[in-house]
């Protein structure tokens, strides 16, 4: 299953990640510089267990 990054307030998709899971999310996140990755301001995942 894939996980699509998609920004909050504009709705305006930004990637589609191919997996979801924790190792992968973290490896992908981890490219982007430690300036960039604070400007998140907040993250929402579904937990749907299908």
């Amino acid at each position: 299953m894939s996980f699509i990054c998609v920004d909050g307030e504009t709705h305006q998709l930004i990637d589609i990640l191919e997996d979801r899971k924790l190792p992968h999310l973290i490896a992908h996140f981890m490219r982007y510089s430690h300036k960039a990755r604070l400007h998140v301001k907040y993250l929402v995942m579904d937990m749907n267990a299908s």
